[in-house]
């Protein structure tokens, strides 16, 4: 019996070889690649990723599959699996690589610990303060929001600690930290939520209507001093939704104090019995928090805004939009606290990078990082938003032997760009 037993066993461990080998050793010889300086500081290039794929034939153990390209290289997702490790857990990336909160973690290890929100956390020169909200709806006489709030005053070293139970009309599935500033001696707590319907301790029916709050509580002693649901005065229409998107200052635990919010009328519709969502309408908002005004800022920044790929970035009241087009990216910028478009607007066409047609840009600190293409090769660009001044330019190339270049590049398809901090 022992010797069945044996025969079945190796016959596992063979099964279970082959699969290992076909599995891994066709993704160890997808063809590599990587991003190759053409001009400029290499240092510029070093945070690019340039993101698509590999399709080949499965001929020689050459098959398809998801890749990062960089100047290090590339990095396959039958490897490590990139994108579950890029875009799966946001928050622990931002915490890691945002250069503002690792030097606070770096700083302050113990007040850090156990932390892992980057949108909760708020640094000035005396404070730093870490914010979290959770919806209670384990009685169903006292819905809520519990706020947790710790601070840290870096002088002293000391550490308060407040929980808050914010009294509500309706119950909520769940709540979010969006943003955190301290206003004079005002936190400022923003949340996004949605409203539930609770029977007992079960979520039974979860409404269409996203919810911001702004929650102010006095930083001495974690007294609630003023609650505010954020309305946008959007009548609704008929088979519209609402989508609501918030621009939060670009530098996460800076003092900032407007944040901006960008609410899309979707339209239900049905063609050729597929289902899909229209775009109707684009409004824009700015919130202040001082004074707790929304002011709409629609008809100015949806004028700005026209080209299909339209990104923005805050840095305090400074609000930079960037617009790419297959032949041109356009930078403009406008001034929450005066309310006007600045003058300077800095402008690359596809002819000043060299190139046939323009990827997707990315404004990031001072910097903008282009995917463009020229004879259908992917190349990269860093310019200095302040001028428009190429610092950089890359391609990416294949990693190997010359003979099989051309094959290899013609089965690569890299369509968007991304930074690492």
């Amino acid at each position: 019996m022992r010797r069945y037993w044996l025969s079945i066993l190796l016959s596992v461990f063979i099964v279970v070889g082959m699969s290992t080998y076909y599995v891994f050793g066709a993704a160890d010889h997808l063809p590599e690649y990587k991003l190759s300086i053409v001009e400029g500081d290499i240092t510029e290039g070093a945070k690019i990723q340039v993101i698509g794929s590999y399709i080949g034939s499965y001929i020689g153990g050459k098959g398809s599959g998801v890749l990062s390209v960089t100047t290090d290289g590339s990095d396959y997702q039958s490897r490590h699996s990139i994108y579950r490790k890029e875009f799966s857990n946001t928050e622990r990336s931002v915490m890691t690589q945002a250069p503002d909160i690792r030097q606070i973690t770096k700083d302050h290890r113990s007040f850090m610990r156990g932390k892992g929100s980057a949108d909760s956390l708020y640094k000035d020169e005396e404070w730093i303060i870490y914010a979290e909200a959770y919806a209670n709806n384990t009685d169903d006489d006292k819905s809520g929001i519990v706020l947790s709030i710790e601070l840290l005053n870096q002088t002293t070293d000391k550490v308060s600690h407040y929980e808050t139970f914010v009294n509500e009309q309706t119950s909520y599935a769940y709540s979010y930290v969006m943003d955190v500033q301290l206003i004079e001696d005002e936190i400022h707590i923003l949340t996004y939520q949605r409203p539930a319907r609770i029977e007992g301790k079960m979520i039974v029916d979860m409404s269409d209507s996203d919810e911001y709050h702004n929650y102010v509580v006095d930083m001495n002693n974690g007294v609630l001093m003023n609650k505010e649901i954020l309305n946008f005065g959007i009548t609704a229409k008929d088979n519209v939704e609402l989508h609501q998107n918030i621009i939060t200052n670009a530098t996460y635990s800076a003092s900032s104090d407007h944040t901006l919010f960008k609410v899309r009328e979707m339209k239900r519709t049905t063609i050729d019995e597929e289902r899909s969502r229209e775009v109707v309408g684009n409004h824009f908002y700015s919130y202040k928090y001082k004074t707790g005004k929304l002011t709409d800022l629609s008809d100015i920044l949806e004028a700005v805004g026209m080209a299909d790929d339209v990104s923005y970035r805050l840095n305090g009241s400074n609000l930079s939009i960037l617009n790419s087009e297959p032949d041109m990216i356009t930078i403009s910028n406008y001034n929450l606290d005066t309310g006007k478009m600045e003058n300077k607007v800095v402008t690359l066409t596809s002819e000043q990078l060299g190139a046939d047609t323009l990827g997707n840009g990315i404004l990031k600190n001072d910097r903008i990082y282009i995917l463009f293409y020229k004879n259908d090769i992917p190349m990269t660009a860093v310019v200095d938003a302040s001028n428009g001044d190429i610092v950089y330019k890359g391609e990416v190339v294949f990693d190997g032997a010359a003979s099989e270049s051309k094959e290899h590049m013609m089965n690569v398809q890299l369509l968007n760009i991304g930074i690492t901090e």
